[in-house]
């Protein structure tokens, strides 16, 4: 009964160390994607305004918020 017991617990400690192990890598994911997604977008409207075209204000509404 006690054996049961701390595999029991081994298995929990196992298995919180991947739910934080994942959890930590979709913020991580998470913050790449917007970060990339801003870099894009503001790369996009630096373009457009060295090429003098306007800016859709929807555009820079995006992405100044």
């Amino acid at each position: 009964m006690t054996t049961q017991f701390f595999d029991r617990q081994e298995a929990a400690r196992t298995n919180t160390w991947w739910l934080v192990t994942l959890f930590v890598a979709a913020v991580v994911g998470l913050v790449a994607t917007t970060s990339g997604i801003a870099y894009v977008a503001s790369q996009n409207i630096k373009y457009e305004v060295d090429q003098g075209e306007p800016i859709p204000p929807a555009m820079v509404a995006a992405v100044v918020g």
